[in-house]
C-alpha cells in the first residue's frame, strides 16, 4: 500500500486541486469516539495489542474515562456529573472560542456543548486544561486555545492570515541504533540525547508510522477547517513546518566523541531528508484535497536548510561543525525574524538551536509593523498539544523585541486539537510515538484491524456544509 493509499488520497495531487472530497461524508451527527489501544492486554485473548472504541453523548459523562487516566469529559447537559472548577474551565475556553467565531463572522465556527479536559493535580491543586468542541461545517474539533486575547477585533484589521502546522519525523521504534549491546531511539523527544556505546548501524523502518498517520490527518483536518471558516476578503497562507537539519544534530554529538562514523551520520541525514520529503508531501496534499477553500498557498518552511550543505561538507571531511559556525551562517542570511530573535536571545546548543527554528517559524506568521502598510498579519499555529510550551516561548520572545522595536508585533494564537486515538493510560498525543505498535491489531473480539483505517475513521467528515446551516435562513 503506498503513502497516498494509507491516506485515501489520489495520486498526483496538483496545485489546482480544489478540494473535490468536500462536503462528502455522513449526513447524521454522532457523538465523540475515541479509540483507545491497549498494547499490552492482560485478559488472555492473545498475545497482540487489543483496540477498544469509546462513544461519547450528552448521556454518557464522565470525569475519568477508563483507561485514560487524566482525561474527562463533558456536556452542558450533563455538567453537574464533573467537579465546578472543570465547568468554570470549560466556560472560559467556550468563551475563547466564541472570541474566534466572532472575528471570522457568520455560523463559520460554533462552540458545542462537550468538552475534554486534561485534569492533574500539580502541587497538590486541580490543573485542568480543557478542550472545547468546536463546530465547524463538516466536523468537530475539541481545541485548547492559547493567546485568543492577542485577537484583533475585527477581520479588517488583518491583512493576511498565516496557519502553522507541523509534527515530528518517525517514531521512537521508527528510527533506532544498533550498538555493541541493544539498541536505542536516535530521537528522544525529552531532550535528552545520551549514547555511550560504539554506534554500529542505524536503522530505520521507511513504512509511515502510526504517529505520522495520526498526527497529519488530525492537523491537516483542523487546517483545511479553519481555513476554509476565513472570510473570502482575507489571503491566506499555510506553512507545513516538518523538520529536516534539526534532525541531522542528533547524531552530532556522538560523532564529537568518536561513538558513530561520518559515514553512519551521513547515511541518517539521507534517511531524514527522504521522510522530510514523504511528510512534507502528504502533509500538503491532505490540505489541498480535504479542504473546502480553492487556492491556498500552501509553502514548506524553510526551517534550517541553508545549514544543510554545510553541514554535510563537514561531516564528509570527519568534523562537526561548531554552534558558534552555524549561528554566523544563519546571521548571514539576513532572514528579518532570525535577525531580531538572534538580537535578544542565543542558542546555547544545537538543540536549542533547532528548537529556535521552530520558534521563528511561529513568530514569522504573526510578524507585523505599525510602520508597513499592508503588513497587519494574524498567525494561527495548529499544532500537536504538547507543541503549547513553544507558543509560550515565542510570545515571551516577541516582547523581548518589542522592547526594542515598539512597532512592531506579533499577533499569534494557538489551537490544538486533541487526539481521539489513544495508548491506554497515555493521554499526551505523542503516545503513539513513544509506544508504537504494530499497524495490524485486535479488536476486543480479536478481529484483525488495521490502525490507520481506524484514524481515517475517527477525523473523516461527518456531514456536509448545508447540514450545518440548516436551521439559519440567511444561510441555506
Amino acid at each position: 500500500m503506498t503513502d497516498w493509499e494509507a491516506f485515501r488520497l489520489p495520486s498526483g495531487v496538483e496545485d489546482s486541486d480544489t478540494g473535490g472530497r468536500s462536503g462528502q461524508g455522513f449526513t447524521e451527527r454522532p457523538g465523540h469516539s475515541v479509540a483507545i489501544l491497549d498494547p499490552a492486554p492482560a485478559d488472555g485473548l492473545g498475545l497482540r495489542p487489543v483496540l477498544h472504541r469509546q462513544r461519547f453523548d450528552s448521556t454518557v459523562v464522565s470525569h475519568r474515562i477508563a483507561g485514560l487516566d487524566g482525561l474527562g469529559y463533558s456536556h452542558a447537559e450533563g455538567s453537574t456529573t464533573v467537579p465546578a472548577s472543570v465547568s468554570k474551565c470549560v466556560a472560559r475556553a467556550r468563551n475563547r472560542l466564541n472570541a474566534i467565531g466572532q472575528l471570522l463572522g457568520g455560523n463559520s465556527v460554533q462552540p458545542g456543548d462537550s468538552a475534554f479536559y486534561h485534569y492533574t493535580l500539580k502541587s497538590g491543586q486541580p490543573n485542568i486544561q480543557p478542550f472545547a468542541e468546536a463546530r465547524f461545517p463538516r466536523r468537530d474539533h475539541h481545541l485548547h486555545l492559547k493567546g485568543t486575547a492577542n485577537l484583533p477585533q475585527r477581520m479588517t484589521e488583518v491583512d493576511q492570515v498565516n496557519l502553522v502546522t507541523g509534527l515530528c519525523l518517525f517514531s521512537a521504534a521508527a528510527a533506532v541504533i544498533e550498538l555493541d549491546h541493544g539498541r536505542q531511539p536516535i530521537v528522544r523527544l525529552d531532550g535528552v540525547n545520551h549514547c555511550t556505546q560504539k554506534v554500529c548501524d542505524i536503522v530505520v523502518n521507511d513504512e509511515i508510522s502510526l504517529y505520522e498517520h495520526e498526527a497529519i490527518t488530525r492537523l491537516t483536518g483542523a487546517v483545511s477547517d479553519l481555513a476554509s471558516a476565513m472570510p473570502d476578503s482575507v489571503p491566506i497562507s499555510i506553512t507545513i513546518d516538518i523538520p529536516r537539519v534539526q534532525y541531522y544534530f542528533y547524531p552530532l554529538e556522538w560523532m564529537r566523541h568518536g561513538l558513530i562514523t561520518p559515514r553512519l551520520v551521513l547515511k541518517w541525514f539521507d534517511h531524514v531528508d527522504e521522510r522530510h520529503e514523504r511528510i512534507a508531501d502528504l502533509s500538503r496534499a491532505r490540505i489541498l484535497v480535504d479542504g473546502a477553500i480553492s487556492s491556498p498557498t500552501v509553502r514548506h518552511s524553510a526551517g534550517l536548510g541553508e545549514l544543510a550543505g554545510f553541514i554535510r561538507s563537514a561531516v564528509a571531511s570527519g568534523r562537526v561543525p561548531d554552534l558558534t559556525e552555524l549561528v554566523s551562517l544563519i546571521a548571514s542570511g539576513n532572514d528579518p525574524v532570525w535577525t531580531l530573535v538572534l538580537g535578544v536571545t542565543r542558542p546555547r546548543d544545537l538543540l536549542e538551536l533547532a528548537g529556535l527554528s521552530y520558534l521563528v517559524e511561529e513568530l514569522r506568521a504573526g510578524h507585523s509593523s505599525s510602520a508597513m502598510a499592508g503588513f497587519r498579519h494574524l498567525g494561527i499555529m495548529v499544532e500537536n498539544y504538547s507543541e503549547r510550551v513553544l507558543f509560550e516561548r515565542a510570545n515571551k520572545v516577541a516582547k523581548h523585541i518589542q522592547q526594542q522595536h515598539p512597532e512592531l508585533s506579533f499577533p499569534m494564537v494557538g489551537l490544538y486539537p486533541l487526539q481521539r486515538f489513544f495508548i491506554k493510560n497515555t493521554i499526551s498525543p505523542l503516545g503513539t510515538y513513544q509506544h508504537a505498535p504494530d499497524r495490524i491489531v485486535a479488536d476486543a473480539r480479536q478481529k484483525s484491524i488495521d490502525l490507520f483505517d481506524v484514524v481515517n475513521e475517527l477525523y473523516e467528515p461527518r456531514r456536509n456544509h448545508r447540514e450545518f446551516l440548516r436551521g439559519d435562513p440567511s444561510l441555506a
